[in-house]
């Protein structure tokens, strides 16, 4: 949707100017000065004057704000942290209580709002920047012609009516021009979506992508026990999580895995569950075996009435 409202104000704009620079082209005509005793004739100086106009400003837009598009997706990216932040708070109300964990969780919250606070501040400033441009600008465009046209108008070769033409032809191109500096917030804001939902679709590629050989092997085995053989899990930065697992596990046997706080333990249930795969070692599984987990959290899934 927003590329058609682009494509259509664009497509605005050129017409404008092609009709509007014939005016300037016709009414204008072109500037005779002496220099050095000698003359120089610029033809279609109206002309030339607009398209220089217009080509600073753009230039001096795309400087100043190049950086909106970054600012913007940094700023959407602390808003997502800090909605995901509430909303796991939310859901973890009573474990958090039951822990007393609430000053730390105060912390991290405030943490992520102080950094959303800095980063609408930085695109608050850099659009205070543009505003000086864009304002400073509108101010010029309607005083910029006069100035122009003036020589010729003294010297007799332009009429007042001739001067009010070229004055509202040389704003219409300008605003047509402007085109750009216009548009620039929505297109900043467009860009900056466009990049994340580029950076979520290369992501889901990697996920569908097949897994890399690892050096870690679960088959099923002739006996009734589950049976562990030097496993070492990695997680994705190559950094291990656990090393050198081994024991046997019989049928109806009963084991408790203790460890410090961390991904450890959940790894080594998903990867007997086949759902964990940057490791070593072997995980023999019994035979015919199916293997299903109780996670921390349940999920319950949603019936459709």
């Amino acid at each position: 949707e927003p590329i058609v409202d682009f494509a259509m104000g664009l497509l605005s704009s050129v017409i404008t100017i092609v009709m509007f620079i014939e005016i300037l082209w016709e009414i204008g005509g072109s500037l005779s000065l002496t220099w050095s005793g000698s003359e120089i004739t610029i033809p279609a100086y109206l002309v030339l004057a607009a398209i220089l106009y217009a080509v600073i400003v753009t230039l001096l837009v795309t400087a100043v704000g190049r950086r909106l598009a970054g600012l913007i997706a940094q700023r959407t990216e602390s808003e997502a942290g800090l909605r995901f932040a509430l909303m796991r708070i939310r859901d973890h109300g009573e474990a958090i209580a039951l822990a007393r964990t609430e000053a730390g969780e105060r912390q991290a919250v405030a943490q992520s709002h102080g950094v959303l606070v800095l980063r609408w501040l930085s695109v608050i400033t850099q659009r205070a920047r543009l505003t000086w441009i864009t304002n400073g600008s509108s101010a010029l465009v309607p005083v910029v012609p006069l100035l122009l046209a003036a020589p010729k108008y003294l010297a007799g070769e332009m009429t007042l009516g001739g001067v009010v033409q070229v004055a509202a032809a040389f704003v219409a191109v300008q605003n047509a021009c402007n085109w750009l500096f216009d548009n620039f917030m929505r297109i900043a804001e467009w860009l900056a979506a466009a990049r994340r939902v580029n950076e979520l679709a290369d992501a889901l590629e990697e996920v569908e992508q097949e897994p890399p050989a690892q050096g870690l092997v679960i088959e099923d085995g002739p006996h009734d026990s589950l049976r562990l053989e030097a496993v070492t899990l990695h997680d994705g930065a190559g950094h291990a999580l656990a090393a050198d697992i081994g024991f046997v596990l019989p049928a109806g046997a009963v084991l408790h895995v203790t460890g410090e706080a961390g991904f450890a333990k959940n790894a080594l249930m998903q990867a007997i569950a086949g759902l964990w795969q940057q490791g070593e070692g072997a995980i023999v599984l019994p035979r015919g075996a199916r293997v299903a987990t109780v996670p921390q959290h349940l999920q319950l899934p949603g019936i459709g009435l």
